[in-house]
């Protein structure tokens, strides 16, 4: 489960690197607002474990601030270290800076109660997994794509091998969801 965890942080810092960034020209700023499709893969230290995480990132950006929502599937690939499937969301802050951009996302896993069926299951029981903190840094590598990686700040969950999680990005949608108000 820790290993679950760690891995939706980085999912999640990956996301918020996408929006914190320092003060810039407006029209040097690419705009990176929008919804993209996310894929990638965490690969655990030394180890042969290997997890593939698919999920939806959205973008929504104010100057080289952007604030990032992430919701993710990640599933063991390889490897016995951690559960066989989980999912995660998070949320996060990153700066764009030129062509680069860091962060800090905040993740939240989220575990299936039932061993070996899938969390994502219809009805499945679930529970929520710790909430921890991860740095994210990317490169924007085209209009539309964004390539990251991510590293948990916190042993919330134990020590660990070292878990590295990259993800590239590609967009589908150029306009970020957003709620809207009802009118009176």
């Amino acid at each position: 489960m820790a290993f679950a965890v760690q891995t939706l942080g980085r999912v999640l810092a990956l996301t918020l690197a996408l929006g914190l960034a320092g003060p810039g020209l407006a029209e040097d700023l690419p705009d990176l607002a929008g919804i993209y499709d996310l894929e990638g893969q965490t690969v655990v230290g030394e180890t042969s474990a290997r997890f593939i995480v698919t999920g939806k990132l959205v973008v929504k950006q104010e100057g080289n601030s952007l604030d990032t929502f992430v919701e993710a599937n990640v599933k063991r690939s390889e490897g016995e270290t951690g559960p066989a499937a989980f999912s995660l969301v998070a949320h996060g802050q990153a700066i764009v800076n030129g062509d680069k951009l860091a962060g800090i996302t905040e993740v939240q896993t989220i575990m299936g109660k039932v061993p070996g069926v899938d969390v994502a299951a219809p009805y499945m029981p679930k529970e929520a997994g710790p909430t921890f903190k991860a740095t994210s840094s990317g490169d924007i590598v085209e209009d539309g794509e964004i390539h990251f990686s991510m590293k948990s700040d916190t042993d919330v969950f134990g020590p660990g091998a070292n878990r590295v999680t990259t993800l590239k990005a590609v967009r589908v949608a150029r306009k970020p969801t957003e709620l809207k108000t009802k009118e009176k």
